[in-house]
Order: C-alpha cells, then structure tokens, then sequence
C-alpha cells in the first residue's frame, strides 16, 4: 500500500482542487511536524448532516443500507490530509465493516467513529470563492490558504497557480 517508509502524511485530493503548495509544506513543517502528530484527519469536515431517504435525491439511502438517521462527523472528500498512521487504522477497520457506498461517509465517519478519531476542520485554510474573486482581479490579498474552493474549472485552477506564483498574496 505505501512504498515511501518515512511518508509521514497523505494527502487525497479531487482533480478539480487547488493546493498551494508551498503553503502546505509551510502548515506541515509549522504546526504539525514539530508536534509528532498521530491519528490525524485534517478535512472540510460535516456533522450533523440528516441521511436522505427521499427518492428524488442522488444520495438515497434507504434504511437497511444504514439505519441511523445523521451521518457522524465525516470529512467533504475533496481534499483530506491524513497521517500515514490513520491510514492504515482505517484500513483495518474496513476489512472488518460491511461497505458502505458514500465513501466519505464510510471511511471519514463511520470507520473513524468506530476508531476513536477526531476530525481537524480546514475550513480557515480554503480560500472562499469570493476570495478567489478578489485575487483573480489581480488584487493583493491577506489571506493564508491551502486549499482554493472545490469543484473548480482547469481556468480557476491555472489563475489560482498563476496568483500564488506572482506573489500577489501578502
């Protein structure tokens, strides 16, 4: 599952997010490596989101598939940092868990419940979309981030580069 022994995180990103990377290196090096960090889930994470049964929705569940009626705390997926040590918990975890088809739901929430970790919110290290409004129009900007907003076009994603590459973040 993992080659590089001295890995000590593992990012999983969608293709449409943004990372500014020497900003992450920075949060890694800064706030976590000195700590000796374990069990980490560091996410845009939801809680207390109902669980869909209405038959007009992509997320339907029905009530043999999970019978709760809130999802626990589980991580957006787009963009979730974890320590290499958690990965191979959840890993394990899984194996003894029947699957369940909304991955983060199952993995973020589920499997970390049952394993006793906390989730880590990013949400002040993603740039808001009004935000990368703001850049975009070439104006500086005080504001770390990680990560931009999900769900963006390659465009969104070339200027945000182009941005973080001209230093127009203070």
């Amino acid at each position: 599952m993992l080659n590089k022994k001295d890995a000590k995180y593992i990012l999983k990103l969608d293709d449409d997010v943004f990372v500014h990377v020497g900003a992450l290196l920075k949060f890694l090096k800064q706030e976590l490596s000195q700590r000796d960090v374990k069990r980490l889930i560091l996410c845009d994470s939801i809680t207390t989101l109902k669980v869909r049964r209405s038959w007009r929705s992509k997320w339907r569940v029905l009530p043999k598939e999970y019978p709760n009626k809130e999802y626990p705390t589980y991580c957006a997926g787009w963009a979730i940092l974890y320590t290499v040590d958690t990965v191979f918990l959840l890993y394990r975890e899984a194996q003894k868990e029947p699957y369940f088809w909304i991955d983060d739901v199952h993995v973020t929430g589920t499997l970390a419940k049952k394993i006793n970790l906390t989730h880590i919110s990013v949400n002040s290290m993603i740039l808001s979309e009004y935000m990368m409004a703001i850049l975009l129009k070439r104006q500086r900007i005080k504001k770390d981030f990680i990560f931009g907003p999900p769900n963006l076009m390659e465009t969104g994603i070339r200027a945000l580069h182009n941005a973080v590459t001209t230093n127009i973040i203070i």
